[in-house]
């Protein structure tokens, strides 16, 4: 996922806003302060709203980023977008679900706020990943999309209409992401909530380090910090 940086930009009462991330300066001066809370979703995460951000025209990655990151009442537009070629798999190539990678971008966007920029963050968001990844196998027996719904980019038109259509393939994937979204967003408050979770004192994400080198933002950085290793460091 490429990242652009961030843009500045400043609201009404003249304080200076990042137009991506919506984090104010007082906002990232109070980060650290927030360290290690448990966060209580501001938006109860329901089978019935998670079925209706998917039925909305979204996909299984960014579905689960738009429910996620509403959850922790930090909506993110752009970002959500940009998560939505992750679906199926990376752009349907069979690999890890989307719903695993849109869990793990958000994760990161929360390590952020929450530990700031830097190296915790990026650890935290790794050790995030890690579990929605583990959490997502126990769940489903699974992880990629292929090993899941048996179809790829290299499968016909015809199997595609059979397994989703036919076959109930979308309604499957919905009633996946409906169990998941609650589960992904208890491990990813619990990642951030253990006190004795290890913290990097060197770089350890290779995505994070290619997103700083394309030139991205702070946050989005931690944003890719989780996907390292396979997502999580799972070697998937």
């Amino acid at each position: 996922m490429q990242c652009a940086k961030a843009q500045r930009g400043k609201h009404k009462g003249g304080t200076k806003v990042n137009r991506l991330s919506g984090l104010t300066r007082t906002d990232s001066r109070s980060l650290k302060k927030r360290g290690g809370q448990m966060v209580k979703a501001k938006k109860k995460i329901s089978s019935l709203g998670t079925a209706g951000a998917f039925l909305s025209g979204r996909a299984c990655s960014d579905t689960l980023f738009h429910v996620l990151s509403h959850a922790f009442d930090h909506p993110m537009t752009l970002e959500e977008r940009a998560a939505m070629p992750l679906a199926g798999g990376i752009l349907q190539r069979g690999f890890q679900c989307g719903m695993i990678w849109g869990a793990a971008i958000v994760a990161g966007a929360e390590a952020y706020r929450l530990f700031g920029p830097g190296l915790q963050a990026e650890a935290r968001a790794i050790a995030a990943a890690k579990r929605l990844f583990e959490s997502f196998r126990a769940q489903n027996n699974a992880v990629n999309c292929i090993d899941i719904t048996g179809v790829d980019n290299t499968s016909t038109d015809m199997q595609m209409i059979s397994y989703f259509l036919l076959r109930g393939g979308t309604i499957g994937c919905i009633r996946m992401a409906t169990r998941y979204a609650p589960v992904a967003f208890h491990e990813i408050n619990a990642a951030f909530s253990d006190k004795h979770s290890a913290t990097s004192t060197a770089p350890a994400s290779c995505s994070a380090m290619l997103a700083r080198k394309m030139g991205a933002s702070d946050i989005h950085v931690a944003m890719a910090s989780g996907l390292a290793g396979g997502i999580g460091l799972c070697g998937a």
